[in-house]
């Protein structure tokens, strides 16, 4: 499926990249207090195989689920599963070009790097081992892409590529559909956190840049505008 936007009734073909013209001054640390959650590394480790990696996530989720409602401030179970989710892959892997794209979700924790391609196939993974609903959405010819989650019959974005939730899917996003967001913490923008996290943004010059497309996100069809969006899969 794919959608068009017109905007003042001229259709908006923007080049991939072009219009995320927000910086990142790399002097300014800003960003969520870190949850108490283990990383993703330690909650699947022992696992041999993806059954089983799955099936820790699945289990660590059903063991602390009132921990996790707290931690995030949720009460809607489906939400909270996707919450959980995209922020467990997001500090998983730092974000960087990635050399070789892993198929396990073994292979992706253990991976140097992520991107969002990456990052949105594990997390799809996680969300069939909790049950929820998801479908994965590309902008601009693959400029970008995110993981939504069917919560109470309505599409709601979760990327793990910046960490930020939206109460309304893509296609609404890009309409200029009123919208709420939160976005949680994220190493990149943690002084204390290994300069791993940020060498994306300093070996490419800026090129890749993280928080310019964690900050503009929220603002998609209203200061930013993406031209195409495209769903490449979804669960069965």
């Amino acid at each position: 499926m794919v959608g068009t936007v017109f905007l003042n009734g001229v259709y908006q073909d923007a080049e991939a990249k072009t219009w995320a013209k927000l910086t990142f001054n790399e002097r300014v640390w800003i960003g969520e207090t870190p949850l108490a959650i283990p990383p993703l590394a330690e909650i699947v480790g022992g696992a041999t195989t993806d059954a089983e990696a799955v099936a820790l996530v699945a289990a660590y989720y059903d063991t602390n689920t009132s921990l996790l409602a707290a931690e995030f401030r949720e009460q809607d179970d489906t939400r909270l599963r996707g919450l959980f989710g995209m922020y467990i892959i997001h500090i998983a892997v730092p974000y960087n070009v990635v050399e070789v794209a892993p198929v396990t979700l073994l292979e992706f924790v253990a991976a140097p790097t992520a991107h969002c391609g990456t990052y949105s196939v594990a997390q799809s993974q996680l969300y069939d081992t909790l049950g929820v609903e998801w479908r994965i959405v590309m902008v601009d010819s693959g400029w970008h892409g995110l993981v939504e989650a069917a919560v109470n019959g309505k599409w709601e974005t979760f990327d793990s590529t910046v960490n930020v939730w939206l109460s309304v899917g893509v296609p609404d996003l890009i309409a200029g559909t009123t919208r709420s967001y939160r976005a949680f913490y994220t190493p990149i923008y943690d002084a204390n956190a290994d300069e791993v996290y940020r060498r994306h943004y300093i070996e490419s010059g800026g090129y890749y840049n993280v928080p310019a497309l964690r900050e503009g996100l929220p603002f998609w069809g209203i200061s930013v505008f993406p031209a195409r969006w495209e769903i490449t899969a979804q669960s069965s």
